[in-house]
């Protein structure tokens, strides 16, 4: 019995899927035939022509997810466009589809977006400054996430102590913590 179901998919999962339904099924060009709710924050924005791509990332993959708001959704794209700052957390709804480009599985196609958070001052706004010594980011703690190498050593954080769990769990030891 699930007891909670989250309203949102993680990227985690939304890959995980992808991967296995292209391994089944690769001559759809969408992926599922239903809509999924993403949310988290934005990585980096670009605009080409009348098309705007976000890169949005929720911690979950080292992956993160391309939003693609097509000339379609021109009312949509203009909305969103002057709050894509890097850091900005947002909730997208859309289609799964493979990705044309290389080195990507898929990408979203937008059918509905919000900004949940906005960035105050995205020049001085901390993990969108290029080359910000890795030193720095421990006096802010809160912001630790956002940055690419310090959730490459969360995620290999996560791993080892549940290794480490597992052993004591399999050796029927009991793990204490000194700290307490």
């Amino acid at each position: 019995m699930e007891l909670y179901k989250p309203s949102y998919i993680l990227l985690k999962e939304l890959y995980q899927r992808a991967e296995n339904k292209l391994n089944t099924d690769s001559s759809s060009e969408k992926i599922f035939e239903e809509t999924f709710t993403v949310k988290g924050w934005i990585r980096s924005s670009r605009k080409q022509k009348d098309i705007l791509f976000i890169q949005m990332y929720d911690g979950s993959h080292v992956t993160p997810l391309q939003l693609v708001f097509d000339e379609k959704l021109q009312e949509l794209k203009n909305k969103i466009e002057p709050f894509s700052h890097i850091g900005a957390s947002l909730e997208a709804v859309g289609y799964i589809v493979k990705s044309p480009a290389k080195g990507q599985l898929i990408e979203m196609q937008i059918v509905d977006c919000k900004i949940i958070g906005q960035v105050v001052d995205p020049d001085t706004y901390l993990p969108g400054i290029k080359n910000v010594p890795l030193e720095y980011p421990r006096r802010v703690q809160h912001l630790r996430p956002k940055f690419r190498s310090y959730g490459s050593i969360y995620r290999i954080r996560s791993h080892l102590m549940k290794a480490i769990q597992q052993f004591f769990d399999l050796t029927d030891c009991l793990h204490l913590d000194v700290n307490t």
